[in-house]
């Protein structure tokens, strides 16, 4: 968890503070794995084969709760629909790749 906190002074509006607390969870998963073979078949001829393959996969859901605080640290609720009471994040990756 993350606690990341401001205050602010907009030119049309009057000051505030506001405390975020941000809760994100990582998760990761990387491999790799190659392969090369070679066998002579005969003096002048050979068989080569290169195998390769990626795996990655990604999960970064994130949480964030956002309280709003006048001059007073009284709480306030900001006039304008940008300041919400938190916001909700998720993300899901998942790369596969082979290549022969």
């Amino acid at each position: 968890m993350v606690n990341n906190s401001g205050t602010y002074q907009l030119k049309t509006s009057d000051y505030f503070e506001v405390a975020m607390l941000s809760d994100g969870f990582t998760t990761k998963q990387n491999n790799i794995s190659s392969l090369y073979f070679k066998r002579n078949l005969s003096p002048k001829t050979q068989f080569n084969a290169d195998l390769t393959y990626i795996n990655y996969a990604n999960n970064s859901p994130a949480s964030i709760s956002s309280e709003y605080f006048d001059k007073q640290k009284q709480p306030i609720k900001p006039q304008f629909s940008i300041f919400t009471d938190g916001n909700k994040g998720e993300r899901i990756s998942k790369i596969n790749v082979g290549v022969i």
